[in-house]
């Protein structure tokens, strides 16, 4: 092919995407102009409907908590409308008023009387000036309702989540309550190995073929060879170098950032993707075996990336490129403790998941919650000890601030609240209040997640 024959065919090209681009941008915009504007009365009165409908709800004896959640979010819905609504009726509003005043005031008895054609248009002012007034006051009416009726589900909801908190389940110490757990770990342990020829059995005979998994599988490695390039690429350009023994903060930072996205973000995506295509209306895949794999890939998000985080950080094998200040040994402790609260945590979420799919009974689920949030508690107060937090001694050339007084005062208040809060989900869970010890168990770690987020952005 000769040059001249390369360019024109470059030209070509370039073409066809440039009409691509501008068809795809030109399309929408004609239908967003064509599409037809509702009335604004059919607006409302679907409000109205959906008002009356929760408080047909709320009247009732009948709570569930995914209805409840699901008219919360239309609230929300028709408050956001009803919010747009109400900016633009006073934007209109103000826009009608200031015309009227341009008019001026109406002219009267004994003075000169105004044209028709301005005798006119004030008078479309005035019904543009009632308009508006309506819509507006319609918009804040339903911004008033919509609060009144979220106020009340959410009281509701409260009061039966405070309910449930209080509800005693049996202890875990009864020899009755451990004998049905012998049998509900059997059961459910039969329903799990079985899953995965359940759900063959469960497929139209024209999808019980080795082709689609095949096509499945294909993807999954394509998926894993792209996700494994990025991780070695980010590695090898900015992780950490052990011939280094001096770097900078700024590049001990980088390499942190850039470790903790090959070993924990991109793996994290990998399975966050299994999991949107598991609940997709697309995927083959049901049932309790679905349900297993979604609950595989929950855990799986949740240990990676809090190990890849905390070895990111603290740097266990290479002291020099900590970002956190720590004795080496404690680092690595740090890191073991964290990596099996994590792993606690990960099994905790994948078996909750399935609770209710097998039917476990409350007898189990008192068990599994002492033992659960025991694991759990110990692992807390071991990374909540002093001595694991330790600095080590400050060289001359150390750009690290040393800590002040003040800052050590607060985190052992921190400590003490977190060992409070430990005794108490663990005591509340081996005196039958599983329920409230999950509750604050959940929370406390949901909390301690954020906070080490935030410091790490810090």
């Amino acid at each position: 092919m000769t040059l001249q024959a390369f360019s024109v065919c470059r030209r070509a090209v370039l073409v066809c995407l440039l009409s691509v681009i501008a068809i795809g941008f030109w399309t929408p915009a004609e239908a967003q102009l064509a599409k037809p504007t509702r009335p604004f009365s059919h607006i409302v009165a679907d409000w109205n409907a959906t008002f009356t409908n929760i408080e047909r709800y709320l009247a009732g004896t009948t709570y569930l908590k995914s209805t409840s959640e699901a008219h919360r979010r239309s609230l929300a819905e028709i408050s956001d409308q009803a919010e747009v609504a109400k900016e633009n009726a006073a934007r209109g509003l103000e826009d009608v008023r200031g015309l009227l005043a341009a008019l001026g005031d109406v002219p009267k008895e004994g003075e000169p009387v105004e044209s028709e054609a301005v005798a006119e248009r004030r008078a479309q002012y005035d019904s543009d000036l009632v308009f508006y007034r309506t819509r507006l006051q319609q918009a804040e009416l339903a911004l008033a309702r919509a609060g009144q009726l979220d106020s009340r589900l959410a009281e509701i909801a409260t009061r039966k989540l405070v309910g449930q908190l209080l509800t005693q389940l049996p202890t875990p110490v009864e020899t009755a309550a451990l004998s049905v757990v012998v049998g509900d770990v059997t059961r459910a342990i039969r329903a799990l190995l079985g899953a995965p020829a359940a759900w063959w059995r469960s497929l139209p005979s024209a999808q019980q073929h080795f082709g689609q998994g095949f096509r499945v599988v294909a993807v999954l490695i394509v998926v894993v060879g792209i996700g494994w390039a990025v991780r070695q690429f980010l590695l090898r350009q900015f992780g950490k170098d052990p011939a280094v023994e001096g770097p900078s903060y700024t590049r001990r930072l980088i390499s942190a950032i850039a470790e903790g996205v090959a070993r924990g973000i991109v793996p994290a995506l990998f399975f966050a993707g299994i999991m949107l295509r598991s609940v997709s209306d697309a995927s083959l895949i049901g049932g309790l075996f679905g349900e297993i794999i979604f609950g595989i890939c929950a855990g799986m998000i949740v240990f990676v990336t809090a190990t890849a985080l905390i070895r990111a950080t603290l740097s266990p094998r290479l002291p020099a490129w900590q970002l956190v200040p720590l004795v080496p040994e404690n680092a690595v402790r740090i890191s073991r403790n964290v990596t099996a609260l994590a792993a606690v945590t990960g099994i905790d979420i994948f078996c909750r998941l399935l609770f209710d799919d097998l039917a476990m009974s409350p007898e189990f689920r008192s068990v599994y919650s002492a033992v659960s949030n025991t694991a759990g508690g110990v692992l807390l107060v071991t990374l909540c000890r002093p001595t694991l937090w330790e600095a080590p001694p400050q060289s001359a050339t150390d750009e690290t601030e040393p800590a002040a007084p003040h800052a050590d005062r607060m985190w052992r208040i921190v400590r003490i609240i977190l060992g409070v809060t430990i005794f108490i989900s663990i005591a509340a869970s081996w005196t039958g209040y599983g329920r409230l010890g999950d509750f604050i168990n959940e929370n406390l770690v949901a909390s301690l997640i954020a906070a080490s987020l935030l410091y790490l952005l810090r």
